[in-house]
């Protein structure tokens, strides 16, 4: 198999867990760590690094983040620190916080989505 085969292959399966990310839950003691964490620390880094390779789903976040067209590769990114040193562990706690606040006001059974327009662009008299 030639390297942009398996470079395309390793791309295609990156695609299939985009699809699926917004389904994989996230650790709540994952989330806690992390918002508790010092941006101003010189281990915060190497802190994100070490909780995103213990948890799936916040390195598909990450991986997934660095490959969109927000960060802009040149080229696929597969590795975790190379995911994460492209778009910081500051972004990763800003993305964690919106995806965890996020799934708190979905609309969780189809009752509720007719309510969920309305959630989205302001309640208004």
């Amino acid at each position: 198999m030639t390297t942009a085969r398996k470079a395309r292959k390793k791309y295609l399966n990156l695609e299939a867990l985009e699809k699926q990310i917004g389904q994989f839950p996230m650790l709540p003691g994952i989330i806690h760590q992390l918002l508790q964490l010092d941006p101003e620390s010189d281990t915060f880094f190497e802190a994100v690094f070490q909780l995103a390779r213990t948890d799936p789903p916040l390195a598909c976040l990450i991986l997934s983040h660095a490959n969109s067209a927000t960060s802009a590769p040149g080229h696929p990114i597969y590795d975790l620190r190379e995911a994460l040193t492209r778009i910081g562990s500051e972004t990763v706690v800003k993305l964690v916080t919106e995806v965890s606040v996020g799934k708190v006001f979905m609309p969780s059974t189809e009752a509720k989505k007719p309510v969920a327009p309305l959630c989205q662009s302001g309640w208004r008299n």
